[in-house]
């Protein structure tokens, strides 16, 4: 197994591991988890497909622990309702707090919250520019 392998491998288990801390059990928490697996990541594969058919000429393949990470990303960005974890210091973690909007970053317009939330989303902690939420 190569280096990188082992480095996706040990980051998968990190991010697996912190969302589990944060992440509190509540019903729609399934819809969110269901809104991670089965849109969010798969729109982040057709986006690096994109990007790899487009700038490398090779085809998107990613492994099991890429799609782990991806999920596991996810859910601590939109199924984290107070955004618990995203900041590694306390302190950064309280201020980056008072920025939110009801647990959305004041990046999102009102319009992208809504279509996040009919998705499943319980929260958008993070701007993400990658994931259109406007796609099918």
């Amino acid at each position: 197994m190569n280096i990188s392998k082992k480095r996706n491998k040990s980051v998968g288990k990190k991010i697996k591991k912190k969302s589990k801390n944060t992440m509190k059990n509540k019903s729609g928490l399934r819809k969110c988890e269901n809104f991670c697996k089965n849109d969010y990541t798969l729109e982040m594969e057709k986006v690096s497909g994109e990007f790899y058919k487009k700038h490398l000429k090779t085809p998107y393949n990613p492994s099991k622990v890429t799609r782990e990470i991806n999920y596991n990303a996810c859910k601590k960005k939109f199924c984290n309702e107070k955004c618990e974890g995203i900041l590694n210091d306390k302190q950064q973690q309280l201020e980056y707090i008072k920025t939110l909007n009801n647990g959305f970053s004041k990046s999102y317009s009102k319009d992208k919250i809504e279509k996040l939330k009919n998705r499943g989303a319980l929260s958008g902690c993070v701007y993400v520019t990658d994931y259109d939420v406007y796609h099918k």
